[in-house]
């Protein structure tokens, strides 16, 4: 999935202000393998699809930020390649 296409289907399921359980039930429908990072108060997640070769094809990391009550405020997607 290119990084346009991520960035719309997250455009398209989250909005300003969407709760955390919203957050979580949209990273599961999607199948990405997700965390949370506490001292960024992010999302990170990635589609496992996209593990094939990501030293040369790339990998989309994706970044869904949320304020302290968890609530979704906006998401920025990095391609990033994996080196040997």
């Amino acid at each position: 999935m290119a990084k346009n296409e991520i960035e719309k289907v997250i455009q398209n399921s989250l909005s300003s202000g969407t709760d955390n359980n919203e957050i979580i039930n949209f990273l599961e429908r999607e199948n990405w393998i997700y965390d949370f990072d506490r001292h960024s108060n992010r999302y990170q997640a990635r589609n496992p699809e996209e593990d094939k070769l990501p030293e040369v094809w790339g990998r989309n990391q994706i970044y869904i930020y949320v304020n302290e009550d968890k609530e979704f405020v906006h998401t920025e997607v990095v391609t990033v390649y994996n080196g040997l």
